[in-house]
């Protein structure tokens, strides 16, 4: 009869506690899924960031190290660890302005970098002048004087 007893009193006991464990699990993965959300969001936010900042430390080293004659810019002559994951080319068409490209940008790096600001002359967008010709994958080429 104890036993009988107990077994009752142990499974009714577990079976009340088990709505109170699963409804914490389902709170506790909403609030780990809302914390990967920000996690992610605060990475991307970092990530565009410091793209703005190598193109703001590319353009002004190039602009101090050439004074107005770019002429020989290119990438192996910018001796800076920039753009890290990114692939990217520097050159300069003519003596008087140089470019920085970079290849393969999602649509909000390539948005927030056309919002940013940027002292350029020009700026190109998968070969289109517009700034508002941004999709995924995108290949921008800033042309600074």
């Amino acid at each position: 009869m104890k036993i009988l007893f107990f077994l009752l009193f142990v499974s009714s006991s577990v079976s009340a506690q088990m709505p109170d464990v699963l409804s914490g699990l389902a709170i506790q993965g909403t609030l780990t899924n809302q914390s990967l959300k920000s996690v992610n969001q605060g990475m991307s936010s970092l990530k565009k960031n410091q793209i703005l900042q190598d193109i703001q430390m590319v353009s002004m080293g190039i602009k101090t190290r050439y004074f107005g004659n770019y002429q020989g810019v290119n990438k192996n002559s910018v001796s800076l660890s920039v753009f890290n994951g990114i692939d990217y080319n520097i050159g300069s068409n003519n003596n008087s302005t140089f470019f920085i490209e970079l290849y393969d940008l999602n649509k909000d790096i390539c948005q927030y970098l056309m919002s940013s600001g940027l002292p350029t002359i020009s700026v190109s967008i998968n070969g289109n002048n517009s700034k508002n010709a941004c999709v995924d994958n995108n290949k921008i080429k800033l042309i600074f004087d």
